[in-house]
């Protein structure tokens, strides 16, 4: 289902309620989702860790299936059965993106059905209209990955000056080796050939846990196989492969598609 962003403002949710979930259905097509540094380590003890180019950065994604497939790590239910869920998808149904004036906002996917009028769950404002508690806890979590966002952006953007990107590439479990569009991988022999300022520039803006988190999960490719290798057995697939990456992306930060007009 198609997300609908829109700005949470007292006028529009003064008494409205958020809905206890634990359904991860709504990510169910996102077969890559975005990663920040913070994470990095707990991403990669689970599941490969790739990177993607927009038309604007470079980015780190955690890799949940291949061509497009439906997430692997969603059951029919729709709970999460890894060890560990990505931070962009725990800040579900809400998000930050950018007003027209380019200052970070609220918004919520009107289309998730969890945000309602009444008490069926915990209040978005409080007396005075000021966000409840349970709001402001989710505006902390975001502006959080909002900032890791932006680190993570900078560790990127030095991996890229320092021209270590190359198209990813992996042996699959017949010993044939497998390209996927779009998707990139750090080349460990031209990092070690670096000079020793660039080293050091790089382990300044952060990017050494982000390039050993993406070594050590390159191992999880054989998984990644199998799991797609099941879900192709047990499923028809009837939905085809986003035209882009910037589709498979999902929930990009910064770059939801807003209704402005409802900012009132």
């Amino acid at each position: 289902m198609p997300k609908n962003w829109i700005p949470v403002t007292y006028d529009r949710f003064a008494s409205s309620s958020l809905r206890p979930h634990s359904s991860f259905a709504f990510a169910r097509k996102d077969s890559i989702v975005p990663i920040v540094l913070a994470e990095v380590d707990r991403v990669a003890a689970t599941y490969p860790i790739a990177f993607i180019r927009t038309d604007k950065l470079t980015v780190p994604v955690a890799v949940l299936a291949l061509d497009g497939a439906d997430n692997l790590f969603i059951t029919a239910e729709g709970k999460w059965f890894g060890p560990y869920v990505p931070a962009v998808l725990r800040g579900y149904p809400f998000a930050l993106a950018n007003d027209p004036a380019g200052q970070p906002i609220l918004c919520y996917d009107q289309s998730s059905g969890l945000v309602a009028e009444g008490n069926d769950g915990e209040a978005l404002f409080a007396a005075g209209k000021t966000p409840s508690d349970k709001l402001r806890e989710v505006m902390l979590f975001l502006r959080e990955l909002h900032e890791g966002r932006q680190k993570t952006s900078a560790a990127c953007a030095e991996l890229e000056r320092l021209a270590l990107f190359d198209d990813l590439r992996f042996g699959d479990n017949n010993g044939k080796v497998r390209h996927i569009e779009g998707l990139l991988q750090i080349n460990l022999s031209r990092l070690n050939e670096i000079s020793d300022a660039d080293f050091v520039s790089l382990r300044r803006l952060g990017g050494l846990p982000l390039v050993y988190a993406h070594a050590v999960s390159l191992g999880h490719w054989p998984a990644i196989l199998r799991l797609s290798e099941m879900q192709a057995q047990t499923k028809v697939r009837t939905n085809s492969p986003p035209a882009s990456l910037d589709g498979l992306f999902g929930m990009q930060q910064d770059e939801l598609n807003i209704d402005w007009s409802k900012l009132r």
